[in-house]
């Protein structure tokens, strides 16, 4: 993946959520979306590790899309594995301004409280020539062979109207 900046498209997030929370590797997980403003929504959370990623062996991000169709979210064009340590340095997907205000790094151990807040992803660090309309992000972190949590996220891709004199 290339380390340009795109600016056609830009987002209008709706809502997140967080599911396929696993017990067995996050206790007293706890998190909220608040939106700021008809266009800026954050995600904050916090939870407890029951597991631990020493290493990129030990753990994986998934991240896939859905786009919706047919009033339904339908599987979309990205989907892709990266392990856990070398994702939380990329620049795609505007990865480290996402976690600017977060404790979650690399390494994660087992018994330490973690936490991100103003969580946001912004679109100039995204593919370029996405095609406008709502989409679906499913973001999923991966301990061992089982995913500890998932966060989806929706928003629209708007491209600016042409002006025309």
């Amino acid at each position: 993946m290339s380390e340009s900046v795109q600016n056609g498209y830009s987002f209008v997030h709706e809502r997140c959520d967080v599911s396929d929370v696993n017990d067995n590797l996050v206790k007293n997980f706890t998190y909220k979306c608040v939106k700021v403003n008809p266009n800026r929504l954050y995600l904050n959370f916090s939870f407890i590790s029951n597991g631990r990623i020493i290493n990129d062996r030990d753990g994986q991000i998934s991240v896939s899309s859905g786009f919706f169709r047919g009033n339904q979210y339908r599987k979309g064009p990205v989907e892709f594995k990266m392990p856990y340590c070398e994702g939380m340095n990329r620049k795609e997907f505007d990865i480290p301004n996402l976690l600017k205000d977060s404790n979650v790094q690399c390494p994660i151990l087992k018994g330490v409280f973690y936490y991100g807040c103003n969580i946001e992803p912004n679109a100039t660090n995204f593919p370029p020539f996405i095609p406008e309309g709502r989409w679906k992000l499913i973001i999923k972190f991966i301990v061992g062979s089982e995913t500890a949590f998932s966060v989806n996220w929706y928003a629209k891709v708007v491209y600016p109207l042409p002006v025309t004199l």
